[in-house]
């Protein structure tokens, strides 16, 4: 035993008679210090150069959704409506925000949503989802992005996130959303159906409180109004409901979440887990807004089950999705 622990320190030895003798070597050059400064002070210099870089620009993420479903869901949409691009929506008042899933399954869903509330004229769509890897420092985080897609980029809107960064109601944290696919599922139908519009992405922890949901959606509101903004800008929740139950105790669910929906009842809303959405401190945030900006009107579009939307009477694990618009009425 005392061999071998005298083997393992004569290993250790000679490198570190080796490092001495470099260090005595620096040392008696008398070249050391003025080496050890030089490398240190370029390194610092590199190290700010890139990130300056990097706060000047946006942080670039490919969207890795599945295509082959979202262009079947524009087809079955555009047979639909009998020519792609000719909706004849027969909507009463003005669109102010929705609720979309952010499930590739429910790609058919979104894309009759995105067809219904598209118009001419929106410069900025507000995407609020859940954080669903709950990363990041803050409770409520935006991000500098542009999302890569064949179809183009999708930018962030900067005086939007500026704003949001301003007024403490989310940190900056673009990382976030690397993999953060509450936004980016949307994004191509961002780009199919608002080509020239830019977004801004907020993604919001589990743990956000019910009167922070409420602050945010009340001052996204009150700038759009301040702003006038209302005809170009739109806000979107990304929201997914009923988790892991059967179909038929999903469906249960979604009746219970469709009422509070309906009733706008922030405290029901806020009170519900997986079994019944994703993220209530989403559907808070965007209900708030709505309201604020004077949408006092609620239109279901669809609620449907994960079983359904393959092709399936009933599955024991799914996810429900609805997609909803908040109208504000024609006076």
């Amino acid at each position: 035993m005392m061999q071998g622990k005298l083997k393992n320190k004569d290993k250790l030895l000679i490198p570190t008679l080796l490092v001495v003798g470099i260090l005595a070597y620096f040392f008696l050059d008398g070249s050391f210090s003025d080496n050890f400064s030089n490398n240190f002070s370029r390194q610092v210099k590199n190290i700010s150069k890139q990130l300056e870089v990097r706060q000047g620009q946006n942080l670039t993420i490919p969207v890795p959704y599945n295509w082959p479903l979202f262009y079947t869901a524009l087809e079955k949409q555009a047979a639909k409506e009998g020519a792609i691009g000719n909706n004849d929506s027969k909507i009463n008042g003005q669109i102010i925000a929705a609720i979309a899933p952010h499930h590739d399954l429910a790609a058919e869903y979104s894309a009759e949503l995105f067809s219904e509330i598209s118009r001419p004229g929106i410069k900025t769509v507000i995407i609020i989802g859940p954080n669903h890897e709950n990363s990041g420092s803050a409770d409520a985080i935006t991000g500098a992005i542009d999302y890569r897609l064949h179809l183009g980029a999708v930018e962030t809107d900067k005086d939007w996130i500026n704003w949001l960064v301003k007024e403490k109601l989310a940190s900056l944290e673009s990382e976030s959303f690397l993999n953060e696919h509450s936004i980016y599922a949307l994004v191509p139908f961002v780009k199919h159906y608002f080509p020239d519009a830019k977004i801004v992405p907020i993604i919001l922890k589990s743990n956000l409180r019910q009167e922070q949901a409420l602050l945010l959606g009340d001052s996204l509101a009150d700038r759009i109004k301040a702003n006038d903004l209302t005809g170009s800008t739109l806000i979107i929740g990304s929201i997914d409901f009923s988790h892991y139950l059967s179909t038929e105790q999903a469906n249960l669910k979604d009746i219970k979440t469709k009422e509070a929906i309906l009733d706008r009842d922030y405290s029901r809303l806020y009170s519900f887990n997986d079994d019944h959405l994703d993220s209530p401190m989403t559907a808070v945030a965007v209900l708030a807004a709505a309201t604020r900006l004077g949408a006092d009107k609620t239109e279901i579009v669809a609620n449907v089950n994960q079983a359904e939307a393959t092709g399936l009477i009933s599955v024991p694990s799914s996810t429900s999705y609805f997609t909803i618009m908040f109208i504000k009425g024609d006076n």
